[in-house]
């Protein structure tokens, strides 16, 4: 299972973003491998905001981010207030910044193992 940024999904999704190419692939081996995705649901705001903010278009931003919880390889987890301590925890022993977080990797710790792409 793996955790993927909010980063590289829009990465993934603007083709003027640097690295665009390598994002995108990363994001089809997930989706043709269906392997195991698991987001907090900061992500879908995180991935809205970004795109309506680099694209002005609110209506787009919400509609990428509506599909993208709805894959069927992709788990939204409710950061209820237990994970985002322990998303805060392993933020600070992994000393990630939160942006580069998700839920830090193995934020689901106890729960599912996770690898933070």
């Amino acid at each position: 299972m793996y955790t993927v940024d909010a980063s590289v999904w829009v990465n993934g999704f603007d083709q003027r973003e640097a690295g665009h190419a390598t994002s995108r692939q990363l994001l089809e081996v997930l989706r043709t491998r269906v392997l195991a995705i698991i987001v907090p649901n900061l992500v879908l705001a995180g991935v809205a905001g970004a795109i309506g903010r680099t694209r002005n278009d609110p209506v787009r931003a919400e509609a990428f981010a509506t599909t993208l919880g709805q894959l069927p390889n992709v788990t939204v987890v409710a950061l209820d207030e237990a994970l985002g301590y322990q998303a805060r925890v392993l933020a600070v022993q992994a000393r990630v910044a939160w942006g580069r977080c998700g839920v830090c990797g193995n934020g689901l710790a106890g729960r599912v193992p996770l690898d933070l792409v």
